[in-house]
């Protein structure tokens, strides 16, 4: 089985510490770990957790999870991507494929500024519903 080539070791060992599911509730403290994106377009990602899941056509899987702005129209949007089916992208003779940014650092959502302008009423909004369910908490 071939190993991906976007995850650099030190990369597999943060995913180690951020396991799917480990950011959970987070919202804009939640950290990036990586950024990726694919050539020739828009569509990025901020992935902040991962987990090895099999392969995929022959070649090591990872299960993601992150931010993108994938879905045209929909803004940044929370998901879950699998490493092997955006690798196995190739377009345009290779022209098209993804790619890490080898110079992104990790930090939380709320300090990369197109995320947080998006996303910030999604967190101001889970707030306030948190809020809403603690007061009603132990209430019959």
């Amino acid at each position: 089985m071939k190993q991906s080539k976007i995850l650099t070791p030190a990369l597999r060992e943060e995913f180690e510490k951020f396991p799917i599911y480990s950011q959970d509730g987070k919202k804009g403290e939640a950290v990036a770990l990586c950024r990726l994106f694919v050539t020739g377009t828009a569509a990025t990602f901020y992935i902040l957790e991962g987990a090895p899941c099999g392969e995929y056509e022959g070649r090591e899987n990872w299960e993601l999870f992150g931010v993108s702005n994938m879905e045209q129209g929909e803004g940044w949007t929370y998901g879950y991507y699998s490493l092997g089916e955006l690798e196995s992208l190739n377009l345009y003779g290779g022209l098209v494929h993804l790619e890490r940014d080898e110079h992104f650092t990790a930090k939380p959502l709320r300090e990369i500024r197109e995320v947080a302008a998006d996303l910030s009423e999604l967190w101001k909004d889970r707030e306030a519903a948190d809020d809403d369910n603690d007061e009603t908490d132990g209430e019959v």
